[in-house]
């Protein structure tokens, strides 16, 4: 075993273990502004397709 050589697969695997938290943080991140998207804009529509009158209707259309 060369000497240092296990101090460089920790290094990796460190490296590994925050390039893998960073991606599912942006994994995460992009999932939940979906889910609020959804969360804001169907309400919106519906209450524009139920006849909320104009004000709801510009609203849905701001939504989108």
């Amino acid at each position: 075993m060369r000497p240092g050589g296990s101090r460089q697969r920790r290094a990796e695997a460190a490296q590994a273990r925050k390039e893998a938290a960073e991606r599912t943080r942006k994994i995460f991140t992009i999932v939940v502004c979906v889910i609020a998207c959804f969360a804001l804009g169907i309400p919106t529509i519906a209450i524009a397709a139920m006849g909320g009158g104009k004000l709801a209707f510009r609203a849905a259309a701001f939504a989108l």
